[in-house]
This record gives structure tokens, C-alpha cells and sequence, in this order.
């Protein structure tokens, strides 16, 4: 009688087969987890260097037109290559590199090859921003004294 009777539940095996399964899976879980956490930061990061290409653009702008004012184009290129840092925030520096847009009628008009430079825990992260335009706008007082011959 005691051979008839057959005892439910799962053999060693079966449990053993089951958990390797279950492990898999976990692992990979953990990996996409793992991986969209450093997409994230990537993606937090790049929105905010986005964010500073409106403080950066206009900071450039103010010294392209501050290096202009009556000074030769080749006073604006000094600005090239070097880095400077953005306004208001001490973890973004950027670098500039400018070159005239050529067959411009005013000769104020430049292209802006701006790359931000983004700090944390001692890393450095490059974004290039591409080129841009811009035409700094001329200083209106030193127009006027001209003008007025003062």
C-alpha cells in the first residue's frame, strides 16, 4: 500500500531548474534597470546644457559686440579657443570659436561654434553646440558720439 501512495510537490530538481530560471530573468532586469539609470542622467544632463545655451549665447554676443566696437574683425577671433565661464553657474564653462560669415554685407555677422563643458564629480563631458549664427548688435552710444562728433 505504502507503493501506491504517491506524495505530491516538487523534486529538488525542479525547484533548483525553477531558481536559475527566476535568476535569469532578475539579471536581466537589473541590467535595463542599471542601464536606464545612466540614460537618464545623460538625458538630465544634455537638458541642462540646453538650458544654458540662452545665458551662453548672449554672453558671447555681448563681448563679440563689446570686441567689435570699432576694433578690426581679427580683435573679435582673440575670443576663440578659450574658455570661459557661464554665467551664474559655477558646474558649465564653455568655449567659443568664432569665423565671419562670409559675403556679409554689414561685416558684423558671425558663426559661433559653441561647446559647453559640463562638470561633476571631477568628470569633464563635452556637448557641442554647433555653429550659430550671430550678428551682435552695434553700440548705440558710441554711434550717437560719433555722430555727434564727440
Amino acid at each position: 500500500m505504502n507503493a501506491a501512495v504517491r506524495q505530491a510537490g516538487f523534486t529538488l530538481i525542479e525547484i533548483l531548474v525553477a531558481m536559475g530560471i527566476l535568476l535569469m530573468g532578475m539579471t536581466g532586469i537589473f541590467a535595463v534597470f542599471a542601464a536606464s539609470l545612466a540614460l537618464q542622467k545623460e538625458a538630465t544632463e544634455r537638458f541642462d546644457v540646453s538650458m544654458q545655451l540662452s545665458a551662453v549665447m548672449a554672453q558671447v554676443q555681448g563681448d563679440l559686440a563689446a570686441s567689435l566696437d570699432g576694433k578690426s574683425a581679427g580683435d573679435a577671433t582673440r575670443l576663440s579657443g578659450q574658455r570661459f565661464p557661464v554665467p551664474d553657474n559655477p558646474n558649465y564653462s564653455y568655449r567659443v570659436w568664432l569665423e565671419p560669415i562670409p559675403d556679409d554685407p554689414s561685416g558684423r555677422g558671425w558663426f559661433c561654434r559653441i561647446e559647453i563643458i559640463a562638470k561633476s564629480r571631477g568628470d569633464e563631458r563635452v556637448y557641442d553646440m554647433g555653429y550659430r549664427p550671430i550678428i551682435p548688435e552695434p553700440d548705440n552710444d558710441a554711434r550717437i558720439r560719433k555722430l555727434l562728433g564727440q
